[in-house]
């Protein structure tokens, strides 16, 4: 694939979460029959074992599964990361209810930034909860990343 049609695809995924963007939390239950809940839970279990203090939420959307993270007593400090502007202001509307101080949400994309995606957090637990090809973020955050990392990807 060259950088035009990465271009447009970026774009189109873009805009279609744009669109979605205030109905995508309802969307995520219904799709998933409200399994993301039990996912979530899951992996907060599982995280709270290791004690990390920073976490990076990599295609964060609405920003549900970062707040979890940030209620981790161990949790300092928890970036959402996520490129569709419409998802991240509904995450910052949330985070000001919430009131959290260990949150805080960045536009931008791990894809395309890949390094200064992952020097944001250089020895954290990284996120990943994404479709198709956006798991790649993976392979990409990888090689950026500190060893001292755990990757959650669904």
């Amino acid at each position: 694939m060259n950088e035009f049609e990465k271009n447009q695809k970026a774009h189109f995924v873009s805009n279609m979460f744009s669109r979605i963007a205030r109905k995508y939390d309802l969307l995520n239950t219904v799709i998933s029959l409200g399994m993301h809940h039990q996912w979530r839970k899951y992996a907060i279990r599982k995280m709270e074992k290791k004690n990390y203090i920073s976490s990076l939420d990599v295609a964060c959307g609405t920003g549900d599964f970062s707040f979890s993270l940030s209620k981790i007593n161990s949790m300092e400090t928890v970036v959402g990361l996520d490129f569709v502007k419409p998802m991240l202001q509904i995450a910052k509307n949330k985070s000001t209810q919430s009131n959290t101080d260990k949150l805080t949400f960045v536009l931008g994309s791990a894809v395309t930034n890949r390094s200064s995606a992952a020097s944001i957090l250089p020895s954290a637990l990284i996120s990943v909860f994404a479709l198709g090809e956006y798991v790649l973020v993976t392979a990409l955050l990888f090689t950026a990343a500190s060893p001292i990392v755990s990757w959650i990807i669904a």
